[in-house]
């Protein structure tokens, strides 16, 4: 059966998390647009149980000039929604929404429509999953009855036919695949077809596909900081807010060692912050730095040192073997600590501690001596496997975005 229709469901709140989905997937998403001729991006936010009921300019969205033929809708009306869905065959691909409770009848409508679900997941990270807390209870309602528990429920009302499978999930974590292919209990579940997934197909990430393509300058212009939240809402599930004061003095010790950092090396310092991060806010705390939002590949592929505390956009960093250096402070939770932990081991990172000055000059040769600077051949040994594992396969070339429309094309259109 030929599909027509190609729709992006986004679950979205406001314009700047509008911004951020598309701007994150931008390379992909311009792809695929120029393959299909009736292409929607429907935001279905304000349908999901428990949300706001919300308005999102159009212009944000046009801004991004993926084409006349692609269109921009949000609903906030059941009944509109499913008029809209009404006599269209449509390949839905999720970004925003899908396993927890208050997508939960999202799903119920996507299967009586026979919408064709694909979720594109082409990061090329491991996600530390920030559930650490001292408090099991909070840890039991979070990861348990939030998470665990959602995702059980959706994979048995699929299996009921009440909700929509997974047609494919494309993914760069290789690890996906091999553990659903080795664990005896999930080869069962999936011979049983009890997985909301049906399949999984490995795609190189977009990080890789970006590169290929020669789109940016590459050079080593700037030390390059990927700033984080420190009272992002996820943490705030498990732990207090830190107060004006604790960021006060967390900002004061990172400003003196980026300043000193600058000094030495002779490198201009530009913050990057995470798409949902308060630019306005952050300008104050960086008075002596450029801060830029939305740019923070640019200047990963024109860094000579990254610093960092947890961020997917290292993905870039590791594809170019570029020097990388996590930011120990005491005023990171468990939850970075944790993820800090990781890349620690898997990369083989050292630390900046901004509570204890560095006396010496940050020239070179002590940068080198404190692991924090390596020569190319050593950059490449420390990120061969993880770049293997979750990223890009040496004996696969081929560009993630173009697998995933072959196979859209071969099943679909």
């Amino acid at each position: 059966m030929k599909y027509e229709y190609l729709i992006f469901f986004l679950g979205v709140e406001n314009e700047n998390e509008l911004k951020a989905v598309i701007s994150n997937s931008y390379h992909t998403i311009s792809k695929i647009c120029k393959e299909y001729k009736k292409i929607y991006f429907v935001n279905v936010y304000s349908l999901k149980f428990f949300s706001n009921k919300n308005e999102i300019n159009n212009k944000v969205f046009n801004d991004f000039n993926l084409g006349d033929h692609v269109k921009f809708i949000s609903f906030s009306n059941y009944l509109k929604f499913m008029n809209f869905l009404r006599k269209k065959k449509i390949v839905g691909i999720s970004f925003g929404f899908g396993t927890t409770y208050s997508d939960l009848l999202l799903n119920i409508i996507m299967g009586i429509y026979d919408i064709k679900h694909v979720q594109i997941q082409n990061v090329g990270n491991d996600q530390v999953l920030a559930i650490a807390t001292t408090n099991k209870f909070k840890r039991f309602l979070y990861f348990y009855l939030r998470d665990r528990l959602s995702r059980k429920l959706t994979s048995i009302l699929s299996f009921l036919g009440i909700t929509q499978k997974i047609e494919i999930r494309f993914v760069s974590n290789s690890k996906t695949i091999v553990y659903r292919n080795n664990n005896s209990f999930k080869k069962l579940r999936s011979k049983l077809n009890l997985f909301q997934v049906k399949e999984f197909i490995l795609i190189n990430s977009r990080s890789y596909d970006i590169l290929k393509e020669n789109l940016l300058e590459i050079d080593e212009k700037y030390i390059v900081l990927l700033d984080e939240q420190l009272n992002e809402e996820q943490f705030l599930r498990f732990r207090e807010a830190y107060s004006e004061q604790e960021i006060s003095k967390h900002y004061l010790r990172l400003n003196q060692s980026l300043k000193k950092l600058s000094h030495d090396l002779n490198k201009e310092v530009i913050v990057t912050l995470h798409p949902y991060d308060n630019i306005e806010y952050k300008k104050k705390l960086f008075k002596d730095f450029k801060v830029v939002k939305f740019r923070t590949r640019e200047f990963i592929y024109k860094s000579f040192l990254i610093l960092f505390f947890e961020s997917s956009a290292i993905t870039d960093a590791l594809l170019l073997n570029k020097n990388m250096a996590l930011i120990k402070s005491k005023f990171l939770d468990k939850n970075l600590t944790d993820a800090q932990s990781m890349y620690e081991n898997n990369f083989n990172l050292s630390y900046l501690n901004i509570d204890e000055p560095f006396e010496k000059t940050f020239n070179n040769e002590n940068l080198s001596q404190l692991g924090i600077l390596k020569s190319k051949e050593q950059l490449k040994k420390d990120y061969k496997q993880y770049l293997e594992d979750f990223v890009s396969r040496a004996n696969d070339n081929t560009e993630g975005y173009k697998k995933i429309i072959s196979e859209i094309n071969k099943r679909y259109f």
